[in-house]
């Protein structure tokens, strides 16, 4: 019944401001209308207004959670509430630092890293995380517990890049450069006597 072309999705979040226009279909046996904006998503409108109309313009709105109500009356009295929400967030998630539990410069070939930040308004959705020019990992932000295990990695310097989005899509990344020690060849330092047999003479 309700439609907002600018944010067209009721149920998901938003990551830009613009003049929100809502339009509706006034059905032919309507007499009045009654239009409200504000905070709550089950608010009864009233309040009449002055003439009917197919939308109504209500200029660029904060960041939040707002509910557009319609409502509509015929001689019978008034009908239901139509209720439509929008939600905008266009800050990304706080600033964040990655770091590695053994040192940037490890002989470890799958080093830990640590790191977690949050979204105040809409919510973290997830983390990820690209090692060089590998493919992106994607972490559920729900499910993470602050910490992620690289997969082995060859020696020498990798790049990790790690990026966290929230609910609208708004991101925020950190970058951390690692260099992978080869571990040492095993070498021979002692020989039992023991370990040598005398060669039978002839």
């Amino acid at each position: 019944m309700v439609s907002v072309p600018l944010y067209p999705n009721p149920e998901a979040w938003h990551n830009h401001l613009g003049e929100l226009v809502a339009l509706w279909d006034v059905p032919d046996d309507v007499v009045k209308i009654a239009v409200a904006l504000d905070h709550s998503p089950n608010t009864e409108s009233t309040n009449a207004e002055k003439e009917l109309f197919t939308g109504k313009k209500f200029g660029i709105l904060e960041e939040d959670i707002w509910y557009i109500h319609v409502r509509f009356r015929n001689n019978l009295g008034w009908g239901p509430t139509a209720h439509y929400r929008v939600a905008i967030d266009t800050k990304p998630p706080l600033a964040f630092e990655a770091v590695v539990d053994e040192g940037e410069t490890t002989d470890n070939p799958a080093p830990v890293l640590r790191f977690k930040t949050s979204d105040a308004l809409s919510g973290l959705a997830e983390y990820q995380v690209k090692i060089d020019d590998g493919d992106m990992v994607h972490i559920n932000a729900g499910e993470f517990s602050g910490s992620f295990t690289l997969p082995l990695q060859p020696p020498g310097p990798h790049r990790v890049l790690i990026k966290a989005l929230d609910r609208a899509g708004n991101s925020i990344a950190d970058s951390i450069d690692l260099e992978i020690l080869p571990i040492p060849s095993p070498s021979i330092t002692f020989i039992p006597r023991s370990s040598f047999r005398k060669r039978k003479k002839d």
